[in-house]
């Protein structure tokens, strides 16, 4: 069997007195309280680690800082506090597994050159996460890359190349399934599932954009949708940089967090998928354009949501948005769907919107084109079921019926300006009874 190799608590067990050393066929073992397995002195290049297990190490199982064109093949990692640690050039992982981390399985800090991660299993990664770069550059390739467990996925500044294959996969169980920030450059592509679930779980996260680069998820993507999230689905704050985000299919449930929120500049592109929202806004594109394949969903239903826009549209420009099947919103206070200035065409299946109070359509200034199927709007205290204001391209509805408008309005189109025609297959207004009750409203309508 393997030799066994020890140390007193707080000692490493190697540590490297030179370049070009292999360690092969050892058993590790800290007891918890040794500090490492292995460390270097200064540095090291061409270190090669195999055949190993590295088990309850107080500090990190390997450290090697700075690292060149190290290789660690087919080594074992429990219980540790953290398992890998390399400031790392051209770095080989390959054949890895871990369990029981405390903090961060793998941590790669100013990666250049190749960095291959390939046949690497991380579960039950703890509060530090599964895999952490940090200031990456050149190309990082990942092979059939599973990660499981909180923070599953971090990647912080740089502007390298990454690519995760259809093999890969990733399994949030608290903490932040994918966090992009910081980024000057490069691309991210995860080809592979992405599954976030539960309290205290987010889904997909990129901020603090510096330059340009790319996010691109075309495997499944599911947060939520097994037990809804308490965070946001996906959050992307793009910082005025030219991010191009895409998601070939997206399916969001979550409870208390943001469906989807993109904002400040890029272009975000969606093959498909849904969004379920409970007492949060289900989204908010501001700033951005949309690809040209569109952003696309198939479902989108949102219950008991604040006073922001149940469904959130400032300034977006480029594809167009469209719900093929039905979008229900049910208690909104502030606007159940909400657009200005917005060029790119939307096009809705049956859309039902149940009101507490506030508008259910709301549309100021709009260049692009609006259709829905048929329509439902049940209005709550006062506001309209549809308001269009300022200048607004064609619009036409299904057949559209608006009840209980009380003190409010059914139809509102005073002072509203419209390049096109305002259709409705057939319009039904009922509840108007109450004194300053209005069906329609055309006060300084201009067509």
């Amino acid at each position: 069997g393997a030799a066994t190799l020890t140390t007193s608590a707080g000692n490493n067990v190697v540590t490297l007195g030179g370049d070009g050393i292999r360690v092969s066929g050892i058993d590790f073992q800290g007891n918890g309280t040794a500090a490492r397995a292995i460390n270097d002195a200064g540095g090291a290049t061409g270190t090669v680690i195999e055949r190993s297990s590295v088990s309850n190490f107080a500090n990190v199982g390997i450290e090697i800082t700075p690292s060149t064109n190290t290789t660690i093949n087919t080594v074992t990692f429990s219980g540790n506090n953290r398992d890998i640690l390399l400031n790392a050039a051209n770095s080989t992982l390959t054949n890895i597994t871990s369990t029981g981390v405390t903090g961060t399985s793998i941590t790669l800090n100013n990666a250049t050159g190749t960095t291959t991660l390939s046949n690497i299993s991380i579960t039950g990664a703890g509060a530090g996460g599964g895999v952490s770069f940090n200031n990456a550059s050149g190309t990082v390739t990942a092979t059939n890359v599973d990660i499981s467990g909180r923070d599953t996925l971090a990647i912080d500044g740089g502007d390298a190349v990454f690519s995760f294959d259809a093999a890969s996969s990733i399994n949030a169980t608290g903490g932040t399934a994918v966090s992009i920030s910081n980024r000057s450059g490069g691309s991210f592509t995860h080809a592979g599932s992405v599954v976030a679930n539960g309290a205290g779980t987010a889904g997909i996260f990129s901020f603090a954009s510096t330059g340009a680069h790319s996010i691109s998820f075309t495997g499944t993507v599911d947060i939520g949708t097994t037990t809804a999230i308490t965070s946001s689905g996906v959050f992307i704050d793009n910082t005025g940089q030219n991010v191009t985000i895409n998601f070939a299919d997206i399916d969001i449930e979550t409870d208390t967090g943001f469906g989807m929120v993109v904002q400040n500049g890029g272009t975000l592109s969606v093959g498909t998928g849904s969004l379920a929202v409970n007492n949060a806004q289900i989204t908010n594109f501001a700033g951005i354009a949309f690809g040209a394949g569109g952003v696309n969903f198939t479902s989108i239903t949102g219950t008991n949501l604040a006073s922001a826009a149940g469904l959130g549209f400032n300034t977006v420009t480029g594809g167009a948005f469209t719900v093929s099947g039905t979008t229900s919103i049910a208690g909104s206070t502030g606007s159940a769907i909400a657009a200005t200035n917005v060029s790119a065409n939307m096009q809705f299946g049956t859309v039902d919107l149940t009101l507490t109070s506030g508008d259910g359509l709301l549309l100021a200034g709009n260049a692009g084109t609006l259709t829905t199927g048929d329509m439902t709007i049940a209005m709550g205290t006062g506001g309209n079921g549809i308001r269009a204001t300022g200048t607004n391209g064609t619009m036409t509805f299904g057949n559209v019926d608006i009840t209980n408008v009380g003190t409010g309005t059914g139809v509102n189109l005073s002072g509203g300006t419209f390049d096109g025609q305002v259709t409705f297959a057939t319009l039904d207004i009922t509840g108007t009874s109450q004194t300053g009750s209005k069906g329609i409203n055309l006060t300084g309508y201009d067509n």
